[in-house]
């Protein structure tokens, strides 16, 4: 069956391009055309007016969530105090939160046990509502480490080498280390590295081996150096965290870009609130000052959020994005940064990030234009994944623009 959405505009994804009076052509779920209107066919197949107030893009990805977390108070007590069997409820659900917010990809940086494994077999066997899931089943960690609770523990290079085999079975599509403690485990210090070189590069080289890539968890300016030269793929938070402040490291940074690591700065929507607390207004300025500092020498950014952590819920997407926004990156920045740029640090930019042809139809409608505001992207009226209809709100926003 052919289906094409006409709108006001699209945002390809590929470079500045824009395109009035849109069309994308979905058939058997992949992306047959996206272009002007008049570049459609003789063919068009069903035509589905989605509104000239509307936007089409790529579905939105979110590069770091925990479905395995509750985005309360305290997720860490949590999760600790529910069984296996209502967790999994808990992380479909979240699932469903993520399709919600316009997200038609995501990747789970580390749940409890193997039920990540479930929960994305759930996912593409139709019986869990959700994204496209990318799985690093247990974070790696030391004894006590952050997130020992998730059950991932290795201490040394041959049990990080073992772990990473045992994921890699398991049916990961990527490894996720904690390089460095984190600010969520009692007992682990954020600022301090875990693992020395020589036990990141036994899980570097582990994915390598198999063309997996490697998510390190770096708060510290000691774990994020060690991680560079290990060899990760990907760097989650890059906070230059020292016992006492902050050390940006210039040649780390500089490495970071000569590489091509991606950094997931997981940015949550709270960056202007903090500005304005005295409690946390230096920490956010510096924050902002060294993602400044990161994206002037072309380090690359993809969108995430650490959804499931403290009070940081599955629609904290676009919020992060507008954290962002405050270093300067331009609203077509932006969307890339969730989008394409995101779907490169993923490795899935083959299948998913661009409305291209050829690609899986993850589509996403919103009202209004992220261009002109990037707060438009919460305005999620329509949600295709893999051109399958995963959420519907057109008449809720044609009823509000005809209103205007």
């Amino acid at each position: 069956m052919k289906t094409t959405y006409l709108a006001g505009r699209a945002i390809i994804g590929t470079g500045e391009r824009v395109v009035a009076d849109a069309a994308v052509t979905v058939e058997a779920g992949r992306i047959t055309y996206a272009g002007p209107r008049q570049g459609v066919g003789p063919e068009p197949g069903d035509l589905v007016q989605v509104g000239q107030h509307m936007t089409l893009l790529p579905g939105l990805i979110d590069s770091h969530v925990h479905l395995a977390f509750d985005a309360s108070a305290d997720p860490v007590a949590h999760l600790k105090a529910i069984g296996d069997e209502h967790l999994l409820l808990q992380m479909a659900m979240n699932a469903g939160r993520l399709i919600e917010a316009g997200i038609t990809t995501a990747r789970d940086c580390g749940g409890r046990g193997f039920l990540p494994v479930v929960i994305k077999e759930s996912i593409e066997l139709g019986t869990v509502r959700g994204p496209h899931l990318l799985i690093s089943i247990r974070p790696i960690t030391t004894t006590g480490g952050h997130c020992y609770f998730m059950g991932g523990r290795a201490d040394t290079a041959e049990e990080c080498r073992k772990i990473s085999r045992e994921h890699i079975e398991a049916g990961c599509d990527f490894l996720k280390v904690m390089a460095t403690g984190g600010m969520m485990t009692k007992g682990s210090a954020p600022w301090f590295p875990q693992y020395d070189r020589r036990e990141l590069e036994a899980i570097t080289n582990e994915g390598k081996r198999v063309g997996k890539k490697t998510s390190a968890h770096c708060h510290g300016t000691e774990g994020i150096v060690n991680a560079v030269h290990a060899g990760v793929d990907t760097i989650e938070h890059c906070s230059w965290l020292m016992p006492k402040g902050y050390l940006y490291d210039e040649d780390t940074a500089g490495l970071i870009a000569e590489k091509g690591i991606y950094v997931c700065p997981t940015t949550t929507g709270h960056m202007a609130q903090w500005l304005q607390d005295p409690a946390r207004s230096d920490m956010a300025r510096v924050r902002l000052e060294n993602l400044k500092k990161m994206l002037s020498i072309g380090v690359k950014l993809a969108a995430g959020t650490d959804a499931g952590i403290n009070n940081v819920g599955f629609d904290s997407l676009v919020g992060g994005l507008e954290d962002l926004e405050l270093t300067g990156m331009t609203r077509m920045q932006l969307v890339e940064c969730a989008t394409r740029q995101a779907a490169e640090a993923l490795d899935v930019d083959k299948r998913t990030g661009t409305l291209e042809a050829g690609k899986e139809a993850d589509v996403l409608a919103v009202a209004g234009n992220p261009l002109d505001r990037i707060g438009d992207l919460r305005n999620v009226a329509l949600v295709l994944r893999s051109g399958q209809v995963m959420l519907d709100r057109r008449h809720q926003f044609a009823t509000a623009a005809a209103a205007d």
